[in-house]
């Protein structure tokens, strides 16, 4: 990963906690930057951090919930609820 985009990596991680994990903040930000690799240098921290916000503001959310159920009570059922919407 290239110094100029640590910064982004970072103010990402943070916007977006605690719903996306570090590590897929780092993941979606080193693909941006290799797509934009034929970028000049200079505008890569701006547009790697515009894509990847982009791109983790996309992302599918999924939450467990509890669900009501006609089976035992021992609190296991859940549904799976997705979220799309992470951008504040």
């Amino acid at each position: 990963m290239r110094d100029c985009v640590a910064g982004v990596i970072e103010r990402l991680a943070q916007e977006f906690s605690p719903v996306v994990d570090p590590e897929t903040v780092a993941v979606v930000a080193q693909q941006c930057l290799r797509g934009l690799d034929a970028e000049p240098e200079p505008a890569l921290p701006e547009l790697v951090e515009r894509l990847a916000r982009q791109r983790l503001g996309d992302m599918p959310v999924f939450e467990l919930t509890p669900e009501a159920s006609d089976g035992p009570a021992t609190g296991s059922s859940a549904r799976l609820v997705v979220h799309r919407d992470l951008r504040r």
